[in-house]
């Protein structure tokens, strides 16, 4: 395992990725709106070193976080992430909380890609999205 100085400099391959990104740490999801909010969040979590962890940006383009040199770097071999995909990893995380409810895969079509992650990213940072779900599992506006 890294210490935290070790791992809590995170450097860009090529380029950077489109944030808000969301990250799968062994099964735990978490999400960050910046680079330096990433940094900050991966400092309090042990990281294998030689490892890799799959990221997904805000675009849906794939990463990988290699932990060693703690690197984000777009080469990898997985495809555009999709909404179900993307729906199944937060529903199925490790740190969801109990009272939680799963996030709908109801009309899903309705939706854009870029609503469903931003939904996603609130669901990982609050535990909850910024629309209300009621029970029938569609989701409507809040008035505010």
């Amino acid at each position: 395992m890294l210490s935290k100085e070790e791992q809590t400099m995170i450097t860009c391959m090529f380029r950077r990725p489109i944030f808000p990104i969301i990250i799968e740490i062994d099964g735990f999801v978490i999400s960050a709106r910046f680079k330096q909010s990433l940094e900050k969040k991966l400092s309090g979590i042990p990281l294998v070193a030689g490892r890799k962890y799959q990221t997904v940006d805000s675009t849906g383009e794939a990463w990988d976080l290699y932990v060693d040199g703690m690197m984000l770097s777009p080469l990898t071999l997985r495809k555009r992430a999709t909404k179900k995909e993307l729906i199944a990893l937060v529903n199925g995380r490790k740190n969801r909380r109990p009272d939680e409810r799963p996030y709908p895969e109801k009309s899903l079509t309705a939706k854009t890609f870029e609503r469903v992650f931003e939904d996603l990213v609130n669901v990982t940072v609050r535990g909850k999205i910024s629309r209300s779900i009621p029970p029938t599992g569609g989701i409507q506006a809040t008035d505010k």
